[in-house]
């Protein structure tokens, strides 16, 4: 049904008044402007005033570990750890999880705790590529002192797992089904969704399930038209191998549809596999992304440190990297060089346990003016998933993903709600 948005403020657009027609933004100008294109059938919405942006973005978010985070506590001190047990005992799960340890948690006195309790325990770190556990957990996944585990380490004192460790414990979790991990998909989509915003680069290839199960997911809940966010899967293998299997199915970047797509390879190891990574991608003509502190190495002189999205850069403005020529054109990057910005990463990658008014007012508190927030999550994210030609902006013949705010973003964020957000033309 194409619909008509009446009285309100569009941002960087001419007019009051949007028409909407087959998921796409078809007509843009005053109410009167609009109402010429109104039919008979068509469903008329009057703003009252309200702000119209573009949809917006995330840059970078595991859409199923943020599903994950919602059920369970954070833990920011040993406090929290004794909660989340309490917790537990009270419990039938086989296993205890937690999510977002802090680093400096992880010691001794910590594993002392955990292991006077009886069922498996383990504690993830913010990006899942380490986690702690405790003694029952270990004995579980049969790894002692003398356990090797290539490109994964293990230190029996702490109870610190790393690398490809996380991945063999993570084998030993109960088993989750293909329904499991779309339902958590979709709790996060609708989420983001409620925040104002209605695209992702999303990593959730390593979260400790198979690469095949997740896309599958994806694609599954695409096809039957239920994802209401599109999706840009940066691709993170933490092994070579799984990543020459996922190439040889036929995947790279934007094969897919309007809300799933295969996005570029994040490469996310250590140095060591990053060159065979890199060739496979070139191998395949897939972008890639590399992760902030190998970006640095390879291109230290070519970046801006306080790159806003962090995690990528921009090849054609920087040429030919020195150690991996073919790669031009392959990695980018959003953000002006000549800008003195600061270091965007920490929320603009994390924005979905608040709305983007609530992500422009922390911003705001650090000197980072909200106009230049709106824009790297609009355009700047949209450039980011290649899609810069049809997102971002409100223009005729760019689709109909919209955030609806009752106040302007940029100088009343302060008391400003999303009231609504649309994706492909439809409210979600």
């Amino acid at each position: 049904m194409a619909k008509a948005l009446i009285n309100g403020h569009l941002y960087q657009a001419e007019g009051t008044a949007l028409y909407l027609d087959e998921g796409m933004i078809i007509h843009t100008g005053t109410d009167e402007e609009i109402q010429q294109y109104i039919q008979d059938g068509d469903e008329v919405i009057g703003l009252k005033g309200a702000y119209v942006y573009p949809g917006f973005s995330v840059p970078y978010i595991s859409l199923i570990q943020y599903a994950a985070q919602n059920g369970h506590t954070m833990l920011g001190s040993l406090q929290d750890i004794r909660t989340l047990l309490e917790r537990a005992s009270a419990s039938q799960d086989l296993w205890v999880r937690g999510e977002e340890l802090e680093r400096d948690l992880v010691s001794s006195e910590t594993k002392t705790l955990l292991d006077g309790f009886r069922r498996p325990v383990i504690l993830y770190g913010s990006d899942h590529t380490w986690c702690m556990v405790n003694a029952a957990a270990l004995k579980k996944a049969d790894i002692d002192q003398d356990t090797m585990i290539p490109d994964g380490t293990v230190n029996m004192e702490t109870g610190l797992l790393e690398g490809q460790a996380v991945r063999v414990l993570e084998s030993f979790l109960p088993a989750v089904s293909a329904e499991e991990i779309r339902e958590k998909i979709l709790a996060a989509v609708h989420a983001l969704n409620r925040n104002g915003f209605t695209g992702a680069g999303s990593h959730d290839f390593v979260q400790g399930y198979d690469w095949k199960m997740v896309l599958d997911g994806f694609m599954r809940l695409s096809y039957q038209g239920a994802l209401t966010l599109r999706v840009d899967e940066q691709c993170l293998f933490e092994i070579p191998e799984e990543l020459a299997h996922f190439l040889d199915e036929g995947y790279t970047t934007d094969v897919g549809d309007d809300f799933f797509r295969i996005g570029p390879l994040y490469i996310a190891q250590k140095e060591e596999n990053s060159d065979v990574m890199m060739e496979l991608a070139n191998s395949y003509n897939m972008p890639a992304l590399l992760d902030t502190d190998l970006l640095m190495k390879e291109l230290k002189n070519l970046v801006l440190e306080g790159n806003p999205l962090g995690y990528a850069l921009n090849a054609d403005q920087c040429g030919m990297t020195a150690k991996h020529q073919a790669v031009k054109k392959k990695i980018r990057m959003i953000g002006s060089l000549e800008e003195d910005i600061d270091d965007l990463t920490s929320l603009l990658c994390d924005p979905a346990s608040q709305s983007i008014a609530g992500v422009i007012a922390d911003y705001a508190a650090k000197g980072i003016q909200p106009g230049r927030v709106i824009e790297l999550l609009s355009k700047g994210t949209a450039q980011f998933m290649r899609r810069e030609y049809e997102l971002g902006q409100i223009r005729e013949g760019f689709l109909a993903d919209l955030c609806i705010t009752d106040h302007d973003l940029e100088t009343e964020y302060e008391q400003a709600k999303v009231i609504m957000t649309f994706a492909g033309g439809e409210q979600v």
